[in-house]
């Protein structure tokens, strides 16, 4: 049967200098789709994706673990760990 989807990218970054969210939504896309279709959906992942305002208010990328996942709510889905060295 058709559908909608609304597909969502989540970040989570750890090791940083303020508390950040778990689940940061960075992006999202509506998405239809008749019966037995599959599509791609892409985001772009910039540096203001990973953008934070540090312990001096500054917006900046710091050193990090992170998590990336794509999923249709914030409980669902796996992340896809990466880290952020300088």
């Amino acid at each position: 049967m058709a559908g909608d989807e609304v597909v969502q990218l989540y970040v989570r970054l750890k090791g940083t200098s303020v508390e950040e969210p778990v689940h940061k939504l960075k992006g999202f896309q509506r998405v239809s789709l008749a019966p037995g279709e599959q599509k791609t959906i892409s985001f772009p992942l910039t540096a203001e994706t990973f953008a934070i305002w540090d312990i001096q208010n500054n917006l900046a990328v710091e050193p990090s673990q992170v998590e990336i996942w794509i999923s249709p709510n914030s409980a669902a889905g796996e992340s896809v760990p990466v880290e952020i060295t300088e």
